[in-house]
Order: C-alpha cells, then sequence, then structure tokens
C-alpha cells in the first residue's frame, strides 16, 4: 500500500477549492484535475509499506499527535510548480508556525523510526490540478483568503478504485 500522512479537510475547503478549480478548468486546454473528495494537505509522503511498516505508521500518527488541539490554517494565493512545459497548480496556505511545528514533529519521529523522506522543503499547498496546460500563460486567479480549522490528521492510503485514483483514510487523529 502507498501511504501519506495529511491533513483532511472540512467540506466547506473542498467546495472553496472546487469553485476556484472550476476557474483554472475554464482557462485551460488540458489537465488532471484532483477530485474534490480528494483534496487534502500532505505532511509527508510515505510511499509504499508493508503491514508490518503500516502499524508503525499508525503509531507514530498517534505518538506524534495525540492531545494536540485544533488550530486555523488560512488558504491564500494559487501558485504552480513546473514539470516540463506542464504545471502542477496548487493553492497556496498562509505561513502558519503550529503546522510548521506539528508537520517537523512527524518527520523527526518517522525518521527515528528508520522511514526514508523526501529532502524538498516542506512548502504546504493544496494540489488543484496536474499537467495543466492553460489557455493563456500567466493567467492570474484571485480569490480571497479561506480561513479554516484543522480538527483532524490522518495517515491516509493512496489506491485506485475502479480506475480512479483515491485517498482513503486508514487511521486518523481528532484534535481536541
Amino acid at each position: 500500500m502507498r501511504l501519506f500522512y495529511a491533513i483532511q479537510l472540512p467540506q466547506g475547503v473542498k467546495e472553496y477549492l472546487s469553485n476556484i478549480q472550476s476557474v483554472i478548468k475554464n482557462n485551460s486546454i488540458k489537465g488532471n484535475f484532483s477530485y474534490i473528495d480528494n483534496f487534502h494537505l500532505t505532511l509527508a509522503y510515505i510511499g509504499e509499506v508493508d503491514g508490518k511498516e503500516e502499524k508503525v505508521l499508525r503509531e507514530i500518527l498517534h505518538t506524534s499527535y495525540n492531545g494536540e488541539k485544533q488550530f486555523s490554517l488560512v488558504i491564500k494565493g494559487i501558485g504552480n510548480f513546473k514539470r516540463g512545459n506542464k504545471d502542477i497548480l496548487w493553492a497556496g496556505i498562509e505561513d502558519n508556525q503550529k503546522l510548521i511545528a506539528l508537520q517537523s514533529t512527524l518527520v523527526k519521529n518517522l525518521i527515528k523510526e528508520g522511514f526514508t523522506l523526501e529532502k524538498r522543503p516542506f512548502k504546504p499547498h493544496i494540489t488543484l490540478a496536474r499537467e495543466v496546460v492553460l489557455k493563456e500563460q500567466g493567467l492570474k486567479v484571485s480569490f480571497p483568503p479561506y480561513n479554516f480549522n484543522v480538527e483532524k490528521i490522518s495517515l491516509m492510503n493512496s489506491l485506485r478504485v475502479k480506475g480512479r485514483l483515491t485517498y482513503i483514510p486508514i487511521e486518523t487523529v481528532n484534535l481536541v
């Protein structure tokens, strides 16, 4: 199974992001747009694991986040990562020290248990679309910031269900 840790988003946030996505779709020639149910904020990507590792990853989730309080984040701005001549478009997250601290705690606990992680710096974002080709280069899409509470953090399984990429929480910590 292919696993990652993520902040699950409330339905209102997903609808807000879907509205942004619609504007991008209308201004794109093509793209692979994330399904509304798949919107999330990745904290750490693990990759393929076996059953023994999965058990340890579930424990790390609880070690890292049991007893943590809810906190708020702000979605602010649209950006992109370049991949050749195609873009990955994302909604950004305003700088938040609590988020950085929680992600750092998770990474330290994963490394302590022997997991190898990507070396890229943590850039909090929510992927809206991949392989996007815009009708007009330099298209500016702006939306008002959106504030929301982080209520749960999950260990997620990435798998295909009837040919569709689906993210399923297999273990969750509810923040208090």
